[in-house]
């Protein structure tokens, strides 16, 4: 009888051991152990908002379950990132993601948006403005949607950009909307490296999203090559010049897809994002290339 009582409190310590550990993995933050298919806790919940917020899991709930669509958003980041597409969260991915717990601490809250919901309503419900809902979200407008999913900040903490005209920045901080509409299928740009101060003149060949440009010749294309050294998915600030209007953009430097201009020694095209824009493969703002964008206008 002494023996089974034994073996019973062995169980019970055994058990209450393992609950223990599974409730500190579950507590554990972004960045404390690898994420991976099946894995549940807090951590992964972090990373689905962390996703969230980049636009890369817009159509799911934060549960805190790293499920089919947590897995498709982090192999979407993975591929926009250019690393290796794993779905595993760890190293470089979670490098980049970490990164924007900073900018998660502003957030105090998610809201899907219903029926009748306008953003002056959510800013009254959640007492902060509609102009920090829209920086948080990274809109252009004040177009809602059913079903969508909002980041809402804290009251103050996110602010509407204003640009700068402080210095030798002079670029316009303009939308997609307007962008592509100065910068017009097929028209002629002088792209300007902000860092360097290098120029080269691009066309404008396709994009919906964001503008698919090439060097109009292989001088513009060996201009590009000295401001990158080795081509790069590097984001980098640029301002764009069309007909007088100069607008703050950014670029990457890796030839990718067609070309059409074939004399011009780039083998593809490259990518100029403005405010607002957004990638072809996931349809989501890429941080880095906003950020470059504030840059270019003289905002960061």
């Amino acid at each position: 009888m002494a023996g089974l009582r034994r073996s019973i409190r062995i169980l019970i310590c055994s058990l209450v051991f393992t609950l223990t550990l599974a409730l500190a993995a579950q507590a554990a933050g972004l960045g404390e152990r690898t994420l991976r298919y099946g894995m549940t806790g807090e951590d992964v919940g972090q990373l689905q908002q962390s996703l969230q917020q980049r636009g890369y899991y817009q159509d799911y709930r934060v549960d805190g379950i790293y499920g089919p669509g947590t897995l498709k958003g982090v192999q979407n980041f993975q591929r926009d990132q250019a690393l290796a597409v794993t779905g595993v969260v760890a190293g470089e991915t979670m490098d980049r993601l970490v990164p924007q717990q900073a900018g998660m601490q502003l957030i105090r809250a998610t809201h899907l948006v219903a029926r009748g919901d306008t953003l002056w309503l959510l800013s009254q419900r959640y007492g902060t403005t509609v102009s920090a809902i829209m920086a948080a979200n990274g809109m252009n407008g004040s177009i809602i949607y059913i079903g969508q999913t909002l980041a809402i900040p804290a009251a103050g903490e996110v602010k509407m950009p204003t640009p700068s005209r402080g210095g030798n920045r002079s670029a316009d901080l303009v939308s997609w909307d307007q962008a592509k509409e100065i910068f017009a299928m097929y028209d002629y740009a002088v792209v300007t490296d902000v860092a360097t101060g290098i120029a080269f003149k691009v066309q404008r060949r396709g994009g919906s999203l964001h503008a698919d440009s090439q060097p109009l010749t292989a001088v513009d294309t060996a201009k590009m090559k000295q401001i990158y050294g080795e081509w790069s998915w590097a984001r980098r600030a640029i301002t764009v010049t069309v007909d007088g209007r100069t607008m703050a953009a950014s670029m990457n430097g890796m030839p990718h897809g067609d070309g059409a201009i074939k004399d011009n020694n780039f083998p593809g095209h490259f990518c100029i994002h403005f405010l607002g824009s957004r990638t072809h493969g996931t349809k989501s703002l890429d941080p880095a290339h906003q950020q470059a964008v504030r840059v270019a206008a003289g905002l960061e």
